[in-house]
């Protein structure tokens, strides 16, 4: 792993510009019962790729730590509750561009879906290592260029962005303080799951021709269970009981493979999705580590 998460810096490391857009409709705020933080978009573009975008929330006091946000495969951008802002600065990313200040870029979608997961098993296209350049390129961006504190970041997410908080946490290494992971997606891809990820992706391109092997290769760059040996920061993991597309048995197969310092908790009558839920016991969570 230690190679794929190098090449992942290497590709991120290409310089990246950045455009502050000043007057565009704020994103709603994912957990309805919350004031949302203020914030501004942010255009980033990488030397030679799409632009994508993120909203950035900063601190009351702005050399705080960056919580970083992943999206759900849905690739919304979201603001978060403005009461985060007393001790972090919100940085929520949409990476490849899929999403931007007007709503999605539906020319971007292959057969209705975006297409990261289906180009990483194929190994065509924009694919997860391209996701996560994006982000480390957003990340590394936000620390050198305003007072946030870069070295210090908490990653948090739902679904796709719960898996790659846990591999992000991973890359980012030392830096990393703490990661809240909702209902991980991607856990088991390259491995336990590759058959059926296979499966699915093959739905969405005419007479796929693959090597499950090649496949399994590629899908290590997004497959949590691939950088559980790296995360040492702590680690919350939640998971719903009725969630029948990020199932607690593979949430529960990553905690048992964590040595990290971690928690796990199942939602009773929980499915799949954004959920206030975790959002308090996350706060709660970081409260326990200093970190609110």
């Amino acid at each position: 792993m230690k190679g794929i998460i190098d090449s992942l810096f290497k590709k991120a490391d290409v310089g990246c510009s950045v455009e502050t857009l000043t007057d565009c409709q704020p994103p709603e705020c994912i957990y309805k019962n919350f004031e949302p933080a203020d914030g501004v978009y942010l255009k980033f573009k990488r030397e030679g790729r799409r632009p994508f975008y993120g909203w950035f929330s900063k601190a009351q006091s702005p050399d705080r730590p960056i919580l970083v946000v992943s999206p759900g495969y849905g690739a919304e951008i979201y603001s978060f509750p403005k009461e985060l802002t007393e001790c972090f600065n919100v940085l929520s990313v949409s990476p490849l561009g899929y999403y931007t200040p007007d709503g999605p870029d539906e020319s971007l979608r292959v057969k209705g879906a975006w297409p990261v997961l289906f180009n990483t098993v194929f190994g065509v296209g924009e694919t997860y290592d391209d996701w996560m350049a994006d982000v480390i390129a957003a990340v590394d961006w936000v620390g050198n260029n305003t007072d946030a504190d870069g070295e210090s970041l908490v990653f948090y997410g739902t679904s796709q962005g719960g898996g790659m908080s846990l591999n992000l946490g991973a890359v980012f290494g030392r830096r990393t303080k703490a990661i809240c992971s909702d209902e991980p997606f991607l856990i088991g891809f390259s491995s336990v799951q590759l058959d059926r990820v296979i499966g699915f992706s093959a739905g969405g391109y005419e007479n796929p021709i693959i090597s499950y092997n090649a496949a399994a290769k590629r899908l290590e760059a997004a497959d949590p269970l691939c950088y559980a040996d790296y995360i040492k920061c702590p680690v919350l993991l939640g998971a719903g009981e009725l969630d029948d597309q990020c199932e607690p048995k593979f949430i529960e197969m990553i905690y048992d493979k964590l040595s990290c310092e971690k928690k796990y908790v199942l939602f009773e009558n929980r499915a799949h999705g954004y959920n206030e839920r975790f959002y308090l016991a996350a706060k709660e969570w970081l409260k326990g580590l200093n970190l609110m």
